[in-house]
């Protein structure tokens, strides 16, 4: 419970020094903890308040598509190993980075944007989307690490963790093959990215960027091991 309070806590104040000074073997079973509960609140509640607003049967899911055109083990590390990797990189270590980095970073999410984007709209579209997107993100960046006092700091610091959580969950809808005409049912759609946006923030920012990196690829590792072994109907 003690653990669950301190989630809820740092949700309505988002801060960077969380910092865990317990034991790795301690902070594993927290990490453990986590995951499961995250898992089953997306299982037990956001999936049933997707399926009751969204007819999922009819919106086609790209990963699935995605897992029949590649190898099984292809789909495995892509989802389980490089997917965890590459997008902890992009959205977790910002939240504390080495500023020598900074310009690859900026590099790597520049081209995710303009990528999901392409893959929804027109290029010019794509354009304007992704720039609308980077620019801000590249703000709270450099906002972050700015030589700001410590109460100035910790002012900005909850907006740029919830706009970098919902930036995660959003670029996800690349997914799923959502008619344009219902973009405003986005936000539903990828409820359960939003969730775990937040939450392997939060074990980023306590326990270190492998924690999160290893909670995302258990989270990822269930659904795709479904996809690769469910059985064809």
């Amino acid at each position: 419970m003690e653990l669950f309070k301190e989630i809820l806590s740092f949700l309505k104040n988002p801060r960077r020094d969380i910092r865990s000074e317990k034991p790795a073997s301690e902070n594993l079973k927290d990490i453990f903890l986590i995951f499961i509960c995250t898992f089953i609140t997306v299982i037990g509640l956001v999936a049933p308040i997707m399926f009751s607003v969204l007819d999922m049967e009819n919106i086609p899911n790209k990963l699935q598509d995605l897992s029949e055109n590649i190898s099984q083990l292809q789909f495995f590390l892509l989802g389980v190993v490089v997917a965890p990797l590459a997008e902890e990189f992009i959205f977790r270590f910002p939240l504390k980075y080495r500023k020598g980095v900074l310009i690859l970073i900026l590099a790597f999410l520049s081209a995710l944007l303009f990528y999901l984007a392409s893959k929804m709209f027109s290029e010019n579209h794509a354009i304007i989307l992704g720039l609308s997107l980077f620019l801000p993100y590249t703000i709270l960046l450099l906002i972050n690490e700015s030589p700001l006092s410590e109460l100035g700091l910790k002012k900005l610091f909850p907006f740029v963790f919830y706009i970098t959580a919902a930036l995660f969950g959003f670029a996800h809808v690349s997914n799923y093959a959502l008619d344009p005409s219902l973009w405003y049912m986005t936000p539903i759609l990828v409820m359960p990215q939003l969730l775990l946006g937040l939450m392997l923030g939060f074990v980023r920012l306590k326990y270190g960027l492998w924690a999160s990196i290893l909670m995302h690829a258990m989270n990822n590792f269930i659904p795709f091991m479904a996809m690769v072994f469910a059985p064809e109907i």
